[in-house]
């Protein structure tokens, strides 16, 4: 995600242990949330979790349109005590039973619910959309992935997909021309390609005026010294080993992003003054 997941506490509550909960929270540990899980029945350290955690997940049981009674008060208590911290819960149910629900505790109405069978990529759109506030615009950048060799660029895409605008060309002189058309905000370049490679794209890149400021990322399997040292001399905005780990790609696309951003904002601020 394009905030700082390990910054975003999400407390789940559980009106019934479920595969599906177990799944949902696994991901979102591996997506780097700080995560706390609770029984529905766990009242007093729900209530600790209003002002603490950024969001919250209820996992109700299947049919609840036949009995809500079990379960309606401690629901309408944290969506109410939630809304008043203006904050969100996320209910995942059974479509048959959304109007009961929602006909049962007015509340509902002003939080997100998400019908089963769970669609995990809808979740975590609406995990963005509620926690990207604070974002500074990040979920809109779009990122041009410049490798020759497709399935791992598509690796990479799968990455990034869910947080950015993901688009690959597989040649050097496609970059040129993918760029003339559209703008992206940031570029991760294959370091050895055939006919045109990554340092020739980039010094083509930083000869052009309009393409100039673009930040550019190394991505390549090449970690000599003289490779590192013919990078370096053209000064690239980073040099990724294509062996670094989804949460280091993660971390170090957004560092560059923000910290471009940032520049962007001193230069407006400059010429403001």
């Amino acid at each position: 995600m394009s905030f700082d997941e390990s910054e975003k506490r999400i407390c789940l509550i559980k009106f019934q242990e479920s595969v599906i909960i177990r799944g949902v929270e696994k991901k979102l540990v591996e997506k780097n949330f700080e995560v706390v899980s609770f029984d529905s029945e766990q009242r007093d350290e729900i209530k600790k979790e209003y002002k603490k955690a950024d969001l919250f997940i209820a996992y109700i049981p299947p049919d609840v349109r036949e009995d809500t009674s079990s379960f309606s008060k401690t629901l309408e208590g944290i969506l109410t005590s939630v809304s008043a911290e203006d904050k969100k819960v996320i209910v995942i149910g059974d479509d048959d039973d959304r109007n009961a629900v929602s006909e049962n505790i007015p509340a509902m109405w002003s939080h997100i619910w998400i019908s089963r069978p769970l669609d995990i990529k809808k979740l975590f759109y609406e995990i963005r959309e509620e926690l990207q506030d604070e974002n500074d615009g990040m979920t809109d950048k779009h990122i041009l992935i410049v490798d020759d060799d497709p399935s791992y660029a598509k690796i990479v895409r799968g990455w990034l997909g869910d947080d950015y605008k993901v688009d690959i060309v597989t040649a050097g002189m496609q970059a040129i021309t993918f760029l003339s058309r559209k703008k992206v905000d940031l570029i991760l370049l294959d370091y050895e390609m055939p006919i045109t490679d990554g340092p020739q794209v980039l010094g083509m890149l930083r000869q052009e005026p309009t393409l100039s400021e673009i930040p550019v990322i190394f991505l390549t399997g090449v970690d000599s010294k003289e490779a590192v040292s013919r990078a370096a001399h053209l000064k690239p905005d980073g040099y990724i080993l294509k062996s670094t780990s989804r949460g280091d790609l993660m971390m170090y696309v957004k560092g560059v992003l923000k910290k471009y951003q940032d520049r962007v904002k001193e230069d407006i601020n400059d010429e403001q003054w």
